[in-house]
């Protein structure tokens, strides 16, 4: 629903705003001279939110993917076979990740 997808925009607006405010703080530390001689614990990034642990990266995307049916498949499939499968789909991956300018972490 519409109301939905509002709210879902606005709180990753919110969220948007919050990683900026942060990052703005962690170059104004790294930029002071408290950086070499601050101990850890006085660092922004280890003050702020202790509820999260992840970081917000607005233009990132990350894809997880479940091959339907691969493990029964491969149980009837030599090694090899299974080996040239992911090796052909996963070099078709890269192709893809090459052609449209991804940076892809594995």
């Amino acid at each position: 629903p519409k109301e939905i997808r509002e709210r879902l925009y606005e709180e990753q607006d919110a969220l948007v705003r919050k990683q900026k405010e942060k990052s703005k703080r962690n170059t104004e530390w790294k930029s002071s001279k408290h950086e070499a001689f601050a101990p850890p614990e006085a660092h922004p990034s280890n003050s702020v939110d202790k509820t999260s642990i992840a970081r917000l990266y607005p233009q990132t995307t990350i894809l997880f993917a479940d091959m339907a049916g691969f493990t029964k498949w491969s149980s009837t499939r030599s090694p090899e076979q299974v080996f040239f499968f992911l090796e052909t789909l996963y070099g078709a991956f890269d192709k893809l990740a090459r052609r449209y300018g991804v940076f892809k972490v594995e």
